[in-house]
C-alpha cells in the first residue's frame, strides 16, 4: 500500500460518505492549485503543469457528476467550464494570478459545500 500516509488517505477515503467526498475533492483542488503556483514560481513547469492537469481532472469529474435535472446544475456546469478554460490559461501562460483567481473560486465552493454539510447534518462535521 505504501507508507502509513497513504494508508491513512486511503482509509479516510473508503471510510467517507459522498459529501465527505466531495469535501476531499475540493481540498484537493486547492492544494494543487496552490503547489502550481510554488512551481511556477520555482520554475518548475514540469511540476506546475501536472499539478494543474490534476486540478482540472477533479473540475471535470465534477462536471461529470452534475445531476441537470436541477436549475442550478446548470449554473454550477457554467463555472465549472469556466474554471477548466481559466486553468488551461493558466498552465499555457504559467499565470500565477489565474490560478489564484481559480483557487478563489474553489475556495469558496468548498466553504460553501461544507457549510451545507454542518447544516445538513450538524454532528458529523468535525
Amino acid at each position: 500500500m505504501g507508507s502509513p500516509s497513504d494508508q491513512h488517505r486511503y482509509n479516510d477515503v473508503m471510510s467517507a460518505s459522498k459529501e465527505e467526498l466531495v469535501l476531499m475533492l475540493y481540498d484537493g483542488a486547492v492544494k494543487f492549485i496552490s503547489q502550481a503556483i510554488l512551481a511556477i514560481q520555482a520554475e518548475d513547469f514540469t511540476a506546475s503543469n501536472k499539478l494543474i492537469q490534476k486540478a482540472q481532472a477533479i473540475i471535470l469529474e465534477f462536471r461529470a457528476t452534475l445531476n441537470m435535472n436541477y436549475d442550478v446544475a446548470n449554473n454550477m456546469d457554467q463555472l465549472y467550464i469556466y474554471m477548466h478554460e481559466r486553468l488551461i490559461d493558466a498552465n499555457m501562460n504559467k499565470d500565477e494570478a489565474i490560478l489564484a483567481e481559480v483557487r478563489e473560486l474553489i475556495s469558496d465552493l468548498r466553504d460553501t459545500w461544507k457549510e451545507a454539510m454542518t447544516i445538513a447534518r450538524p454532528d458529523s462535521i468535525e
